[in-house]
């Protein structure tokens, strides 16, 4: 996957896309993901608080098989001193739209959100949040030209020192929450979310890029390694 900074710059020097996947919805084409909902700490502010890195952390939502994504981020940008919240979404995987950015504090709690709201014809509209009375302006509605119906959870470093990643030990994306919406007449119920994990990039210090500690859903968590 590949991003646009909020210049039209492409950022490069990832050492790693650690991601995981799950398809909630295969075998049953009547079906629409309703919610998707995850909840995170800020971590704390990278080690070199004025590098030049870019850190992405992020729940969202793609096709399986269409270049499209809506993606709730946290992000590092290089000289901004502080975390931000803001969303995203790409229709073709080439233009990518930011919404509003609220700055954020280490060890605030977030809940992202994203919403599946209807379908017109051909498109599909969806809202994206963070969750809470700070983060109103963060709310972003878009058409979408595809059912978005793959999770993904997403920690992009892209930076090729990992000294330049928060000193935490990891991060844990956590509380995640599915729910389905029948288009037809069928509505079955997500107990577990196989998700499946994979990475492009260096380990980290520990050996760990993420793990999948729980597949439960209401309770399931994804953890992304710093170090």
């Amino acid at each position: 996957m590949k991003y646009k900074s909020s210049g039209d710059k492409y950022i490069s020097g990832m050492i790693g896309n650690y991601t995981a996947t799950a398809d909630v919805v295969s075998g049953y084409p009547e079906l629409v993901i309703q919610e998707f909902e995850t909840s995170w700490t800020v971590p704390s502010l990278p080690k070199s608080p004025n590098n030049t890195s870019t850190l992405y952390l992020w729940n969202g939502l793609q096709p399986v098989d269409a270049p499209a994504l809506l993606q709730p981020v946290l992000a590092w940008h290089p000289g901004a001193g502080s975390w931000c919240v803001s969303c995203w979404y790409t229709k073709d995987a080439i233009v990518y739209k930011e919404g509003n950015r609220v700055n954020v504090n280490p060890g605030d709690d977030l809940r992202a959100r994203i919403a599946f709201i209807g379908r017109q014809g051909s498109a599909y509209t969806y809202l994206m949040e963070f969750m809470g009375d700070r983060f109103t302006s963060t709310t972003v509605t878009v058409d979408m030209p595809y059912v978005m119906d793959e999770l993904v959870l997403c920690f992009e470093p892209y930076t090729d020192d990992y000294h330049q990643l928060p000193p935490d030990p990891l991060v844990k994306m956590h509380n995640i929450n599915v729910t389905l919406a029948p288009l037809g007449t069928v509505q079955p119920i997500i107990r577990t979310i196989d998700w499946v994990f994979w990475n492009n990039g260096i380990v980290t210090p520990s050996g760990i890029n993420g793990k999948i500690v729980s597949g439960k859903n209401l309770y399931g968590e994804v953890d992304f390694y710093f170090q």
